[in-house]
């Protein structure tokens, strides 16, 4: 095997090696994004302040519910 050809198969096998290791990044950065971004959203919705503290409304805004 040529040394050219030798080295155009080593630059394909780092390309794909660094492809796939940006997609798992990738991958793993938005899963944990994801998990962030539902709880925060839960947290706005349901999790009410209170003078004694935060509790989780269960009902309405004009009709709370305790949880």
């Amino acid at each position: 095997m040529s040394k050219q050809r030798l080295i155009k198969y080593f630059f394909l096998v780092f390309i794909l090696v660094s492809y796939a290791g940006l997609v798992l990044f990738s991958i793993s950065s938005n899963k944990e994004a994801l998990q962030k971004d539902s709880y925060w959203a839960w947290y706005r919705n349901y999790v009410a302040q209170a003078p004694k503290g935060a509790y989780v409304n269960t009902g309405s805004e004009k009709k709370p519910i305790a949880l």
